[in-house]
């Protein structure tokens, strides 16, 4: 009965590691995991892909070659 038991190499194998998500992105649907990052605006869950997708879409795109003239023209002026 003993020799059946030491040919059994079933306890060198690693263990399934089944990471359990705690969000889903309501965007995508992707799973977050403990770890990744995540963000909630007015109670939507947005993983990081989808909230720079989010920002990018909200943002105002900034001329900053016309903001440094209109800055150094206010610093000669002074």
């Amino acid at each position: 009965m003993a020799a059946k038991y030491l040919n059994n190499d079933l306890h060198l194998e690693s263990p399934e590691n089944k990471r359990t998500p705690i969000y889903k992105c309501d965007i995508c649907d992707k799973e977050i995991f403990e770890g990744n990052d995540c963000y909630k605006i007015a109670d939507i869950i947005y993983c990081s892909k989808c909230m720079d997708a989010h920002l990018q879409i909200i943002a105002e795109t900034i001329d900053t070659e016309a903001f440094l003239v209109k800055l150094e023209n206010e610093e000669v002026g002074d």
